[in-house]
């Protein structure tokens, strides 16, 4: 084991007491569903003001409005927070004048059991590493039981999920030239 890891602990210990010091807990993530903006305005326009008028209440970690194939915005968005109560407080801004539009504000919530379930991805290389992992379905490391079976994201976040989804590559698109 490198680096700063205390004997007898394992670095998955170490960093789950990490991911625990600094992830929020769930309570605290939030986000809301807005509408009443005027659609033919500027995305950033309508983006700043929801900011704006929003950041009393908590940290806002993302503000996400669709645009539609004619450009113009979807007629509503999500802001999510992070903070004890910021749901509550941005609820209570529902109605406010954004200087000629009214912002609604309605409950957004994650299902319930949107985080009861955590998730490692382990990779096994090597000849039969399938039916050895398969193997491992129901034993235990520690007090945790290893489950084998797909399993998807985290489902309560931060941020919109089209930001987790996005293609991290752009693409390019094949130049045409004529033959001559």
């Amino acid at each position: 084991m490198e680096g700063s890891a205390t004997k007898g602990m394992s670095l998955l210990t170490l960093n789950e007491s990490e991911t625990k010091k600094t992830r929020p807990k769930n309570s605290y993530i939030g986000r809301i569903l807005v509408k009443g903006y005027n659609t033919q305005l500027s995305h950033d326009d309508v983006e700043s003001s929801l900011r704006k008028l929003f950041s009393s209440c908590g940290e806002i970690t993302d503000v996400y409005i669709g645009v539609l194939a004619n450009n113009t915005l979807r007629s509503f968005g999500f802001v999510y927070f992070r903070g004890e109560g910021a749901v509550d407080k941005a609820l209570q801004l529902s109605g406010r004048d954004m200087g000629g539009w009214n912002v609604i504000a309605d409950p957004h919530p994650f299902p319930k059991d949107a985080d009861c379930i955590g998730a490692a991805a382990v990779y096994v290389y090597g000849e039969c590493a399938e039916e050895k992992v398969l193997g491992l379905d129901g034993s235990y490391i520690g007090e945790h039981q290893i489950i084998v079976k797909l399993v998807s994201a985290r489902r309560i976040y931060t941020v919109h999920p089209r930001r987790r989804h996005r293609c991290p590559f752009p693409v390019k698109k094949a130049k045409m030239t004529s033959e001559e």
